[in-house]
């Protein structure tokens, strides 16, 4: 093999790429090089002419040697202005002007690189060299091609910066839907799922990467498939109040769901799903149904008295008769006269509830029936008094027992007349409302002692309605109790807190003097100091778990956890005594004691051998000490 043979293809090429031009610099070192080629140059001249590529070559003192027409378009320097000169003068490369990379490197592939035109331009280029040696391994000349990638790399980020602006529209619109209550699921034409927000995802127990693309059939099951398909083809939507699906999981869950059509540019026949989870919904309704019991509106209780109350209150509402509500503070009595106004058919109209004894007696008449501008001073402009704003609707006069005597005529010819005066006016103003009044104060003898008006008082008790104090009631003490740690527990966005049995038991009992005000005043403290789920009887308020305990607790108490049973005395372990006929007709505390003992303090069936009402043996269970 001779030396010729033995040089490498690049080698051989850019012996064809230096013809005899006359754009070549003419001086000795270009004709070294000339004759170090050699050859038939044409053919190769013709070639690279013709590329798109720029290509050029450059001395080992940097000087160009050759630069065909692509260089000429790319740089916008022509051959007879760069031939000869320095390769910096046409070629303005940022890393060029620190360190040569051709006769630093030998070889370069594909090297990004920046350029400055000869117009200022910007010009971005992919870079291969190679070096040629003479036989001593001296650098005789540098063979460049510049590929021109500025419009290529523009476009490549304009693709980049319309995909990180989907991606963006992407994040923002996943987490729009994310915020959204209701979990959202859009549906391609084919069926598949194309998007799932997070609502949805822990609603249908799926996780994004798990359910996109796959048939909306795998997800949510055939009916709702089905359905999508129908909403798809009438264009119409479809709702669904109450739907079990099975999807991915094997656990059947309730959803509420409303299938629209989702028309988008790349996607006409599309379809959004809402689902709404029902689990949780649910399961505060079951609650609420095991704790409420008997519920009537806003009211909860299981005692007949209390039972008596509503059915008389169904009786009442629709008419337009006044009403007395009577009972101790904290038996809600507000709350039942907001019953009464709901199942009225003034329920479309205002309630407007005053609190007699909570406003000076020297401007209630003013408050009542309003002023005329210049009534009196103070008085710069006209005013409406509560009856006036309450037109059409109801009035709830609590603690009217407090009205002083000379308010309690106006109200009379209020009652009778349904008009008034305002204060410092002489225009009678007509009134349709209908008045429901409160005490807990004793009318009946306030009348006798001169402090209420007689025909005042018959007038308000169209209809008496006395609510019973919760000592009267104490079946409802645990109910109203489950049903304020469940609204606190909503409330405060928590797990509900339960009543252990001991808490439970000393609440059975106290009297409650506040009645259920009391009982939810002491819940909300419950709520706040209890350290766990469950609250016991340390979590009570002072007043519970200071009162006087039945002697029942006490010897309970006083009896040790850890005895042996063998240690015990055989009164102990013995099974409860029979009540015997003699104990039943003996001395009622002692009947009752008896009862309580046999039935082991369970209450219902204590009261049943007694004859009695449970409500009634809590009543002589307090009055008795038992």
């Amino acid at each position: 093999m001779n030396r010729e043979s033995a040089k490498s293809g690049p080698e051989l090429q850019a012996r064809s790429l230096l013809p005899p031009h006359p754009g070549l610099a003419p001086d000795e070192a270009i004709a070294k090089v000339r004759l170090m080629l050699g050859g038939d140059t044409k053919f190769w001249e013709t070639v690279v002419e013709l590329l798109s590529d720029a290509v050029f070559l450059v001395g080992p003192d940097k000087r160009i040697l050759y630069w065909n027409r692509a260089a000429e378009r790319l740089t916008g320097y022509p051959r007879n202005d760069v031939v000869g000169s320095h390769c910096l003068r046409a070629v303005h490369c940022n890393v060029c002007e620190h360190k040569c990379g051709v006769f630093e490197y030998g070889n370069l592939d594909n090297v990004p690189l920046v350029l400055q035109g000869r117009d200022g331009r910007r010009i971005e280029v992919l870079k291969t060299a190679t070096v040629i040696r003479d036989d001593a391994g001296a650098p005789v000349l540098g063979i460049e091609v510049l590929r021109d990638v500025t419009a290529w790399n523009a476009k490549e980020r304009a693709a980049n910066e319309a995909r990180e602006a989907a991606e963006r529209q992407r994040a923002l619109l996943q987490s729009v839907l994310d915020s959204v209550t209701e979990g959202i699921v859009g549906v391609s034409a084919d069926d598949t799922v194309r998007f799932v927000s997070t609502s949805a995802q822990a609603a249908l127990g799926v996780a994004e990467q798990d359910s996109l693309g796959k048939p909306v059939a795998d997800l949510a099951g055939d009916e709702v498939a089905r359905i999508v398909q129908h909403v798809r083809a009438s264009k119409t939507p479809v709702s669904r109040t109450r739907i079990e699906v099975s999807g991915v999981g094997a656990q059947s869950v309730p959803l509420s769901i409303t299938v629209s059509p989702l028309e988008l540019p790349d996607d006409p026949g599309g379809v959004m799903l809402l689902v709404r989870d029902l689990r949780e919904e649910e399961r505060k309704m079951r609650e609420r149904l095991r704790v409420q019991g008997f519920a009537y509106g806003t009211l909860v209780s299981r005692s007949p008295r209390m039972r008596e109350v509503f059915d008389l209150i169904d009786q009442v509402a629709p008419s337009s008769a006044t009403i007395l509500l009577q009972g101790e503070s904290g038996t809600g009595k507000e709350l039942v006269a907001r019953e009464i106004h709901k199942r009225s058919r003034r329920a479309a109209g205002p309630f407007h509830a005053v609190n007699c004894a909570a406003i000076a007696s020297e401007i209630l008449e003013s408050e009542f029936f309003g002023h005329e501008r210049g009534a009196f001073t103070g008085a710069v402009t006209q005013k409406r008094g509560r009856f006036e704003v309450a037109h059409s609707g109801t009035i709830f006069l609590d603690e009217v027992g407090e009205l002083p005597l000379e308010l309690q005529s106006k109200l009379l010819r209020v009652l009778e007349e349904r008009t008034f005066e305002r204060v410092g006016g002489t225009r009678p103003i007509q009134v349709d409302v209908r008045v429901i009044a409160a005490t807990n104060r004793p009318l009946r003898e306030m009348v006798e002692r001169g402090q209420f008006r007689e025909d005042l008082y018959y007038r308000l008790r169209v209809v008496p309605l006395r609510l019973p104090p919760l000592r009267e009631r104490m079946e409802d003490v645990e109910p109203l109790a489950e049903h304020f740690l469940q609204r606190l527990a909503e409330r405060e966005g928590r797990d509900k807190i339960r009543l252990g049995t001991d808490a439970l038991r000393l609440m059975l009992d106290y009297p409650w003097p506040g009645n259920v005000r009391e009982l939810a005043n002491a819940m909300e403290y419950v709520s706040v100091v209890a350290k766990g789920p469950v609250a016991h009887a340390d979590d009570l308020p002072r007043e519970l778990r200071s009162q006087p305990r039945p002697a029942r607790l006490a010897a309970r108490d006083s009896t040790p956890l850890a005895v042996p049973v063998d240690a015990l005395p055989a009164s102990a372990t013995a099974p409860p005594p029979v009540l015997s006929p003699d104990a039943l007709l003996g001395d009622e505390k002692a009947r009752i004691q008896a009862a309580l003992l046999q039935a082991r303090y369970a209450h219902g069936e204590a009261a049943r051998m007694l004859g009695m009402h449970r409500t009634t043996l809590y009543r002589k269970r307090l009055r008795y000490g038992i």
